[in-house]
C-alpha cells in the first residue's frame, strides 16, 4: 500500500505522543526507568508483510492483545521475539520474579506492560481525531505470526500498521512491534481522516466529525 508520507509521518508522530504518555505510566509500576520510542512506522498488504518476513520474523513469538471498536475497529498487538519478551519481563521485574510460578509473573507484568503501551497508542490516535474508542480486556498469546498476526484479519483486503518500537533501560535495547490490523474499510477511515487534518487544514479535534 503506497501512502503518502505527509500522512505516514503524522501517524508516526501520534504514536509516539502515545508512547511517551504509556512510558510514564510504566515507570510508575515497574523499578527500572524505561524509556520507549517508536523510530519508524510502515503500512502493509497481507502480501507486502508476508514478502517482508524472514524465517526468524515469524517462528516464536510472544503478543498483547487488545481489541478495539469505535470510529474505527481493529485489533492492536504488542508483538516481541519469545526471547525479548522474557527479557523484557526480567527487565522490569527486577528481582520480584518469585522462584515459584515464575512464568505466571512474567505474563503477567507482560500482559500489563502491553495493555499500558496499547491504550496509549489508541487513545492518542483518538484523542487526535476527537472521537472514541472502546476497548475489551487485553490478552496474552503465543505463537508464530501466522496465528497471533495474519489469522486475525478478517477481510482478504486487510491493512497491517508496523511500528517499530524499542524499550530501553540502563544499556539494554529490547525490540518489538506494535501492529494495528484494520480492514479495508477501516484503514480508509483512518487515512481519509489523517488526509483532513494534514492535506485540507481541518482541525485536528473535528475530522471525526467531517
Amino acid at each position: 500500500m503506497t501512502v503518502p508520507a505527509i500522512l505516514l509521518d503524522a501517524l508516526l508522530e501520534t504514536i509516539n505522543l502515545g508512547i511517551g504518555q504509556a512510558a510514564g505510566l510504566l515507570n510508575r509500576l515497574v523499578k527500572s526507568h524505561v524509556r520507549l520510542s517508536v523510530p519508524s512506522l510502515a503500512i502493509y498488504s497481507e502480501k507486502q508483510l508476508r514478502d517482508s518476513l524472514t524465517d526468524i520474523d515469524i517462528l516464536s513469538l510472544s503478543a498483547v492483545e487488545l481489541s478495539y471498536r469505535g470510529f474505527i475497529t481493529g485489533q492492536a498487538t504488542l508483538l516481541f521475539h519469545k526471547k525479548g519478551a522474557d527479557a523484557l519481563a526480567e527487565l522490569l521485574l527486577g528481582d520480584d520474579i518469585p522462584p515459584t510460578d515464575p512464568d505466571l509473573f512474567k505474563i503477567g507484568i507482560l500482559q500489563e506492560t502491553g495493555n499500558i503501551v496499547l491504550n496509549g497508542v489508541l487513545g492518542a490516535i483518538s484523542n487526535f481525531f476527537g472521537a472514541s474508542l472502546d476497548y475489551l480486556p487485553p490478552i496474552y498469546e503465543e505463537g508464530d505470526f501466522n496465528s497471533l498476526i495474519l489469522s486475525k484479519a478478517k477481510s482478504l483486503g486487510a491493512s497491517f500498521i508496523v511500528a517499530r518500537t524499542h524499550f530501553m533501560a540502563e544499556q539494554t535495547t529490547i525490540e518489538g512491534d506494535i501492529v494495528l490490523i484494520l480492514d479495508a474499510s477501516e484503514i480508509e477511515t483512518l487515512l481519509r481522516l489523517l488526509e483532513l487534518v494534514m492535506e485540507k487544514n481541518v482541525p485536528a479535534g473535528e475530522a471525526s466529525k467531517s
